[in-house]
Formats: C-alpha cells, structure tokens, sequence
C-alpha cells in the first residue's frame, strides 16, 4: 500500500469524472447480469467503465515516477502498462453472500507472476466498504502450491492466519499494488 503519491485534486478530478460516466448509459457495461441475483432483484453487482483512458484523460498522469520505482523495486526491472480499467462495485445483499457472484469469494485472479494490477481509491475506503482483502506473497505463494486458489472456496484456507489477511482501506488516493 502506498500513500501520498498522488496531488489530491488529480484524484478529486478523475472520481468526479468516472462518478459522471459510471451512472451514465452508454459509458459502462453490466456484468453479472446473468447472474441469479441480477435477475431475482435487479441489482447491479458492478459496472465497468468503457475505454477510461480515452474517457478521463487526466489517468495518464496516475503512472508517475513513484509508482514506476516502486514497481522497478519490486521487480528489478522497467514495467510497461498494459490496460487501464475502471469499476465500481456493489455490496451483496447478505442472502446471496454464500454464493460466487464475480469478486466476493477467496480467489486468484491469475497464476501470471508478471501482472501488477494498481489500485487507486477514488474515495476514502473503509472497513464497512467491503475492502480488498489480500494476502502476503509467501501466503500466496503456498496458496497456488497447494491449489487453494479456486472461487468454490469461499472462505481463506485455514492455514492462512486471519492476522495475515489485509484489506484495502485508507484515504481517496491510496494505492495498492498487487499481483
């Protein structure tokens, strides 16, 4: 987690804009619309942004020098970026909460060890939020290994201590880095 990276006002600009453009028709797509729950209540799970980088073009200032060393940190070696992608999500009402609807189970997302995905809040986040979770890259690591990596598991493997677990919640402009 990084703080203090970003001028406040770039971030206050880039929310009120995907605030504007994640309401408005034509500029998100839906996912999860087949979704059981999307079909018994109508609510939105999340929305995804349609190209942000051409929609908002102030993010291109969100990869700054700091966060490339700090990636050149971590992996020895100059990063290219690949996308830029913009959502918003939903809190699941607690009666669907047992079931897998897109990022509410423990999971990976990928087995690539060269994806770095940034975070950047675009409002302060808190623990009634729903925050991120995230493990350590050893936990990970031991994770994968074992195959304990699969959406069906809906709880952390009992291996992973609870203290271990982190969550993304901090100030609008808090980046978290993770792979």
């Amino acid at each position: 987690i990084l703080n203090d990276i970003y001028d406040t006002n770039l971030i206050l600009e880039i929310a009120k804009k995907f605030d504007q453009l994640i309401n408005k028709d034509g500029d998100f797509i839906r996912r999860g619309t087949v979704r059981k729950i999307y079909k018994e209540t109508g609510q939105e799970l999340n929305k995804i942004l349609i190209d942000p980088a051409r929609a908002i073009p102030l993010t291109k200032y969100l990869l700054n020098d700091k966060i490339g060393s700090a990636l050149k940190e971590y992996y020895g070696a100059e990063c290219c970026p690949t996308e830029i992608q913009g959502w918003r999500n939903y809190s699941i009402p607690d009666e669907y909460k047992d079931r897998d609807l897109l990022s509410n189970h423990w999971h990976n997302d990928s087995l690539k060890s060269d994806t770095v995905k940034i975070y950047i809040a675009l409002h302060d986040i808190t623990e009634s939020h729903g925050p991120f979770h995230f493990i350590p890259r050893e936990q990970t690591k031991r994770a994968i290994k074992l195959g304990d990596i699969e959406r069906s598991n809906d709880e952390v493997p009992e291996y992973i201590e609870r203290e271990d677990v982190n969550k993304f919640v901090g100030k609008i402009g808090s980046v978290l880095l993770v792979n």
